[in-house]
């Protein structure tokens, strides 16, 4: 008995403070075609020197500076376009058939083919070179292939990409250090030549992402699974959300985005404050989300039917608490080093913070209610907590606070 209101009581703190969070992140339909179908749409969405680039099938190319308003862009070829990454000054797509194409500007686009049996599906910049990897466009014979390029214009094979798997999916160039994703592998490197494949707990049918923030690495697979790693090197866990085929994880403002194909079609977008507690999010579309990346103060989610979708804002309410008893509420500086600032716009008269798992960590009782408290939680461990404001007028908020 004593174990069933244990197991009550948890599933009750759960509800109101675990750290899945049920994502109000207001997202606007900016950009879609009713004349493509949803196999047609943009692959990929970076930022760079000041504007949003996205790509896709066709060779279509559209381009922003505020990621609301996009303009259509020559590529100069129809083949499909499946990544796009960025360095100061040049612009690098990759895509089907050994296309890359280059730009100084976004606007004017420049083709190269390297080899027309491959097809690419990631690219990067880091450490003075560029990288793109992929697959051969045998199916029967198909291994994964890589090229590597110093100006972005000339590539050279790299062979080893072939024994390392059948399919390499992204390349991302993240913290001084090359990953590689594809298949069931990842893979580090320091020069983006010499791979060292690392140990995976289980094993995932294709990692199609990767991606870093708040010090943990992500990565996602095209099952639902999805694995953590605190150093890039060692991943320990693998969990799964079976709904999910995931297609693309990014980090920004505190959060975690994991978009791609939802099997029961609820959710094609998911969201988590630490990288391991998941919820899905309400989006007004029903294409495919193939990628999505902050900058900016940005979210920008791309798919589809080439669709464009945006949120200024990454404000999550944690479960349980309902919107229209909510209040305005700010926390700052968010993550921190532990003193946070806590301000809302009308007398607060309590104050609790508790951890992921929904333990207290402190409580705040005020006999003359205040607009403002600095909260101390220097002492405590690095991690996401959950700070609840209750107000004179029994209102309440919750928002989550990242320690680092």
């Amino acid at each position: 008995m004593r174990n069933y209101l244990l197991w009550l009581y948890t599933i009750f703190l759960c509800s109101l403070f675990c750290p899945v969070a049920k994502a109000q992140l207001q997202w606007t339909v900016v950009s879609s075609s009713t004349a493509a179908s949803n196999a047609s749409g943009f692959s990929s969405v970076n930022y760079g020197d000041g504007q949003w680039i996205t790509v896709g099938s066709s060779g279509k190319i559209m381009t922003s500076i505020d990621g609301s308003t996009w303009t259509n862009r020559n590529s100069n070829t129809k083949e499909d376009l499946t990544a796009i990454a960025h360095r100061p000054g040049q612009w690098v797509a990759v895509g089907s058939n050994g296309t890359t194409i280059t730009s100084p500007n976004g606007i004017d686009w420049t083709v190269h083919v390297t080899d027309p049996a491959n097809g690419f599906s990631g690219v990067d910049f880091g450490a003075d070179r560029w990288v793109a990897v992929g697959k051969t466009n045998n199916v029967r014979v198909g291994y994964g292939i890589m090229y590597t390029s110093t100006d972005g214009i000339n590539w050279t094979n790299q062979p080893i990409a072939q024994q390392l798997s059948y399919g390499l999916n992204r390349v991302e160039y993240i913290n001084n250090t090359w990953y590689l994703v594809g298949g069931n592998l990842i893979a580090t490197s320091k020069d983006g030549l010499e791979w060292t494949p690392r140990s995976l707990k289980g094993k995932p049918s294709f990692v199609t992402s990767i991606a870093y923030g708040a010090g943990l690495y992500v990565a996602g697979d095209i099952d639902g699974y999805y694995l953590t790693s605190t150093d890039g090197i060692n991943w320990p866990e693998l969990r799964i959300n079976a709904d999910m085929s995931v297609s693309n994880v990014s980090y920004g403002d505190g959060y975690w985005l994991a978009v791609g194909n939802d099997y029961t079609r609820r959710h094609l977008l998911w969201a988590s404050t630490d990288g391991t507690h998941w919820q899905g999010v309400d989006i007004p579309s029903t294409n495919s989300i193939n990628a999505v990346h902050y900058a900016n103060g940005r979210w920008v989610a791309v798919g589809g039917a080439y669709s464009i979708l945006t949120s200024l804002s990454a404000s999550f309410v944690p479960l349980g608490v309902l919107p229209s008893s909510s209040i305005r509420l700010v926390i700052y500086p968010n993550p921190g080093a532990g003193f946070v600032d806590v301000e809302a716009e009308t007398l607060i008269n309590s104050i609790t913070v508790r951890s992921v798992r929904g333990t207290l960590v402190n409580h705040y009782d005020f006999a003359q209610p205040v607009t403002k408290w600095v909260l101390r939680l220097a002492d405590e461990p690095a991690g996401t907590y959950f700070i609840q404001v209750q107000t004179s007028g029994m209102k309440s908020r919750t928002l989550p606070y990242i320690k680092y």
